[in-house]
C-alpha cells in the first residue's frame, strides 16, 4: 500500500500533540476458507484513510508517540460456494490505534515509522439461508507497519 499523510502539531515543553490524516491506495486482502463444505470468501481493501489524534514526547531530534482515531475503507468482497459466485463492495467505517517514532534529520525533513491496528468491523458474507446464525462473516482487521517521509513547514 502507499499513500500520502499530513498533520498539524503543537509543542509544550517536551510534549507534542496534534492531528494526523492520511489516504492510501491498498491491495491488502485476506481469505476465509471453509474446507469441510468447499465454500470460501475473500475481502480486499482497495483504499483506506484515517483521521487521528496524536500525543508524543520529544527528545533530542526524536519523537515517540501514540495515535488513535477513526478510519474508513473501501472493501471488496467475493464469495464462492460450490460453483456459485457473488461479490460486493462497501465503504466501512472503523477505528485505528497505534504508536510510532519520528526522527528529524534537519529542521524541515522528518522520517517516521509506526505500527497501527485498524478494525473495520465485519462484512456479512453471502447468506446461505434466511437464518442469520448460518451466515458467514469476514472480520476486517489489519496490522500494519508504515514508513514515511515528511517535510515540515
Amino acid at each position: 500500500m502507499g499513500g500520502i499523510y499530513g498533520g498539524y502539531n503543537f509543542q509544550s515543553g517536551n510534549f507534542v500533540y496534534g492531528v494526523d490524516g492520511e489516504f492510501e491506495a491498498s491491495g491488502v486482502s485476506g481469505d476465509n476458507p471453509d474446507w469441510p463444505f468447499g465454500d470460501s470468501s475473500n475481502a480486499r481493501i482497495r483504499w483506506q484513510g484515517s483521521l487521528r489524534g496524536r500525543l508524543g514526547y520529544a527528545f533530542s531530534n526524536n519523537l515517540v508517540y501514540a495515535t488513535g482515531g477513526v478510519a474508513a475503507g473501501d472493501i471488496k468482497t467475493e464469495y464462492f460456494d460450490v460453483g456459485a459466485k457473488d461479490s460486493g463492495s462497501t465503504i466501512k467505517g472503523g477505528w485505528t490505534i497505534g504508536a510510532g517514532f519520528e526522527h528529524a534529520f534537519t529542521s524541515h525533513w522528518i522520517a517516521r515509522i509506526d505500527y497501527r491496528y485498524t478494525d473495520f468491523g465485519q462484512v456479512t458474507d453471502w447468506p446461505k439461508t434466511t437464518d442469520p446464525s448460518w451466515n458467514e462473516h469476514n472480520d476486517l482487521t489489519q496490522h500494519s507497519i508504515q514508513v514515511g517521509l515528511a517535510y515540515k513547514f
